[in-house]
């Protein structure tokens, strides 16, 4: 009985989470008459405040100074890769999931795999950044790669060039092959 209410708590705060990160809750709080230079001075991100309540639920907390300094960092890392993939700067991935020669030479690919990992580091460091009792801990960490993990652009087909050309390859059959197991 125990392992079930474990369970269901633990399905209840990944259910929160993804509804938090969910890009439609994330567009419609950025505010937009505060140029972009002021967004990123004051770290005035809405959708993030409703977090530190959401953790508060389970025991946790991030502080806001720590909260600042990973977004000030995701937004200047974000911006030099944008930066980069306009100047057709191919991003340096190291990745062993990206390993592959048609992640690094199609740039759409390379910068799709760049931003996931991007994003993968500053979930991490969320997470680690999260202050709460070490079994919590635990588990809040172990729910965030697990999530990074199953989103991975090399997962789906229409984002992982691997899987595009080995279906080129077969003429389909890899393809078929795939959905049959699936």
């Amino acid at each position: 009985m125990k392992s079930e209410q474990t369970q269901n708590n633990n399905v209840d705060w990944m259910s929160q989470l993804m509804k938090h990160f969910s890009l439609t809750n994330l567009s419609s709080q950025i505010p937009t008459s505060m140029p972009a230079q002021d967004f990123m001075k004051t770290g005035n991100i809405n959708a993030m405040s409703n977090l530190g309540e959401m953790l508060k639920k389970f025991g946790a907390e991030i502080e806001p100074q720590t909260m600042l300094e990973l977004q000030t960092s995701y937004m200047k890392e974000m911006a030099t890769l944008w930066q980069d993939s306009l100047s057709a700067k191919a991003p340096d991935i190291k990745d062993k999931r990206f390993a592959s020669a048609d992640w690094h030479t199609q740039s759409m690919h390379a910068y799709n795999a760049a931003v996931y990992l991007l994003n993968a580091r500053y979930l991490n460091q969320l997470a680690q950044a999260v202050k709460a009792p070490e079994k919590k801990q635990h588990q809040i960490q172990f729910a965030v790669q697990q999530m990074i993990d199953a989103m991975s652009p090399a997962n789906f087909f229409a984002t992982n060039p691997e899987a595009q050309a080995e279906m080129i390859a077969t003429k389909g059959e890899s393809l078929q092959n795939g959905i049959t197991q699936f």
